[in-house]
């Protein structure tokens, strides 16, 4: 009540240190030491500052406001650093930087003054922001051209595999396998899940049977990697309910789905009903509509020697050459989820793994190349896999074109597009003719 009166604490800094971050926005540091502010200038490309001050008005008025803004404007992975100095407090911060009236903004790019203003003015902070995010990150050049196939991609949803398996089917199969490898469980609670997917629209419900998870998360580990496959068909089912997609994503502490991309890929008699089944799920981790899901599905933080992006790019990488065609569509899908969230994220100034996206670039080229020479082509993955190398293609920067011209994306692609396409014929080569014209 007395926060919500005269706004933050000043001591809200810990003992050991003379700068904290925000609760309310991890992105915004309180500071109150001048040496430490000089720093967070030099070592990063974008500051933004609010001077402020708990005993005036406007200052309690704008600075959520700033903290709000700040959020918002490292959404898309750009880091913009946001800083708050209680000026009563850091006399020499305000003394170094003349701090006369509050509050006062400063923006800061590469450790040089952009501008500064003061007063509350939210569209005047606002704009200012926009202007800083601008200039230290500034989109991509293909945005302002009319690739209008692939901007048609970009504005569509992600896919994911929605048509439903026969469950008593599914189910049955898992119990045989179960009772023929002696795994012990909780039959109830299997057939609670059973129930619960055949009596509810499971897509959309969002009260989940008690512990739905335990059970699943048991028979991954126990079963032998050939044999999940109708666990994981179960699972691809499963986690097209946003709460339990949410659950793999970002709150699966123990990064459960990287754990069994290893194991499958590690076990040579996984088998080709697994990868399949495998490769279906981990493409309907991707949200349809939420591209900033993906940053914590694609993420790079290191668990067990490995980050989630690098498996599900091994995985990805394994399954685009695979001989069976089911397979390689299977893996398309997945390859063009990645394309599409990556171009949903670059639309706005983000950073660019140059590494990363030549792996994937190579590897779809590959795959454009067995699929114009198999005798089992199918439109479908056809068309993916052109989306998907369209989609990186257009918010790619310069090595990256070069490489897909090296590793002869244009060869490949003109060879698929010279087959006959019933299906999304006239998407091709659309998709075709705009990446010539990027390449």
């Amino acid at each position: 009540m007395i926060e919500s009166m005269y706004g933050r604490s000043s001591h809200a800094v810990t003992e050991t240190s003379n700068i904290a971050t925000s609760q309310n926005s991890p992105a915004v540091i309180h500071c109150t030491n001048l040496a430490a502010l000089r720093d967070l200038i030099k070592n990063n490309k974008a500051v933004a500052i609010d001077f402020t001050s708990q005993t005036c008005g406007p200052c309690r008025v704008i600075s959520p406001e700033f903290d709000r803004l700040i959020g918002e404007a490292n959404a898309n992975g750009t880091k913009v650093v946001g800083v708050s100095v209680e000026t009563p407090v850091a006399r020499d911060i305000s003394a170094e930087f003349q701090i006369y009236a509050t509050p006062t903004f400063m923006f800061y790019h590469n450790g040089e003054k952009m501008s500064e203003f003061k007063g509350a003015d939210r569209a005047e902070l606002k704009s200012s922001i926009d202007l800083l995010v601008y200039t230290a990150y500034p989109p991509h050049p293909h945005k302002k051209h009319p690739f209008r196939a692939i901007n048609e991609l970009v504005m569509a949803p992600a896919i994911n595999f929605v048509v439903s398996s026969n469950l008593d089917v599914i189910f049955k199969k898992l119990n045989e396998i179960v009772a023929e490898n002696k795994v012990g469980f909780d039959t109830d609670a299997l057939e609670t899940l059973q129930n619960w997917m055949k009596a509810t629209d499971y897509r959309k419900n969002t009260i989940l049977p008690h512990n739905w998870h335990v059970v699943p998360s048991k028979l991954l580990l126990a079963l032998p990697v050939a044999k999940l496959f109708p666990l994981l068909d179960i699972l691809r089912l499963l986690v097209l309910n946003s709460t339990i997609r949410n659950y793999f994503v970002e709150g699966d502490k123990d990064f459960v789905y990287v754990q069994l991309i290893i194991r499958v890929l590690s076990d040579d008699n996984a088998g080709m009903a697994t990868k399949l089944m495998l490769s279906k799920f981990i493409c309907n981790l991707f949200d349809p509509t939420d591209h900033k899901q993906s940053l914590k599905l694609l993420s790079t933080k290191r668990v067990h020697e490995s980050s989630s992006r690098d498996e599900i790019t091994r995985l990805l990488v394994e399954t685009l050459l695979a001989p069976e065609y089911q397979l390689r569509q299977a893996s398309a899908l997945l390859a063009y989820n990645i394309g599409w969230s990556q171009a949903q994220i670059r639309q706005s100034p983000a950073p660019f793994d140059e590494a990363w996206w030549s792996e994937l670039i190579a590897a779809i080229s590959n795959a454009i190349e067995t699929e114009s020479t198999s005798e089992k082509a199918n439109d479908e993955t056809a068309f993916r896999l052109i989306g998907a190398i369209a989609l990186l293609l257009v918010y790619s920067e310069d090595p990256v074109l070069e490489l897909a011209q090296v590793v002869e994306v244009p060869l490949h692609i003109k060879h698929l597009t010279s087959k006959a396409h019933k299906e999304h014929g006239n998407w091709i080569k659309k998709l075709a003719s705009e990446i010539d014209d990027l390449l």
